[in-house]
């Protein structure tokens, strides 16, 4: 199941409308009708597409990490990161339960700065 059918069997398994959840997560409808549909071109900058994939997923309780992670490939080649920029290896940007390879002392680093505002 792709990104987008992920986000829409959530929220219509919630029985939500996507203008209820727009109004929710302060989103435009049109946003979220994107993030359903995988169209990155309408948003403005990639961190905006990923900051907006993660508060959906996260209004419709689902874990936002992977969505996130997936959320790269739908962003436009004009706007990405040149490769040698991306890192090569995104587990390592997962949460501790999501990388069972990071020891104690660095899901505790993790942990202390996923708050920070």
């Amino acid at each position: 199941m792709s990104m987008g059918e992920i986000l829409r069997t959530a929220r219509e398994q919630r029985a939500v409308t996507t203008s209820t959840a727009a109004e929710a997560t302060h989103m435009k409808v049109q946003i979220l009708e994107d993030l359903e549909n995988e169209d990155f071109r309408g948003i403005a900058a990639p961190i905006y597409g990923r900051g907006f994939v993660k508060l959906y997923a996260e209004y419709l309780e689902l874990d936002a990490a992977p969505l996130v992670v997936n959320s790269w490939i739908f962003i436009p080649e004009n706007v990405r990161l040149p490769s040698d920029v991306v890192p090569s290896n995104l587990s390592r940007f997962l949460s501790p339960s999501r990388n069972p390879s990071l020891s104690p002392a660095q899901s505790a680093v993790w942990e202390s700065r996923r708050h920070l505002p």
